[in-house]
């Protein structure tokens, strides 16, 4: 029988976007306010979704093992953070929604698959109106 079991979790972080071949007007009427150049930042809301087969003693993924596992490779590593500024985390990527959720997918999926389920779905809330869904490459 095959289970999907979502998480979530949430963090604060800063950003800009901005295309560097562009000037600042262009990025602002492209991207809007996220081209401010002081930065801004959003309260995401991070939804993680694994499927599996649900185990002998009745579980696909140990629930408190998957808070540990996104808090230790995603949370602590970005919320607080400005994205443009943590290299390490966004790999000099831009930080859009999409580029976010793409590192996220890349930072869990490895453990995840260590425990015989599959990363299914990373789905990023931005704002209130805005949020993207990755279902990896």
């Amino acid at each position: 029988m095959l289970i999907y079991h979502t998480h979530t979790s949430y963090f604060s972080a800063a950003h800009k976007i901005e295309l560097t071949h562009l000037s600042l007007e262009e990025n602002q009427i492209l991207f809007g306010k996220c081209a401010n150049p002081n930065w801004h930042g959003h309260n995401y809301t991070l939804l993680v979704t694994i499927k599996g087969q649900i185990n002998a003693d009745g579980y696909i993924f140990p629930k408190r093992a998957l808070d540990q596992l996104i808090e230790e490779k995603i949370i602590q590593k970005i919320d607080g953070s400005n994205l443009n500024l943590n290299t390490a985390f966004m790999n000099n990527l831009m930080p859009s929604t999409e580029l976010i959720a793409a590192q996220i997918w890349q930072a869990l999926q490895q453990d995840i698959q260590i425990q015989n389920c599959e990363l299914h779905k990373i789905t990023l809330w931005e704002t209130k109106n805005n949020f993207i869904e990755y279902f990896g490459t």
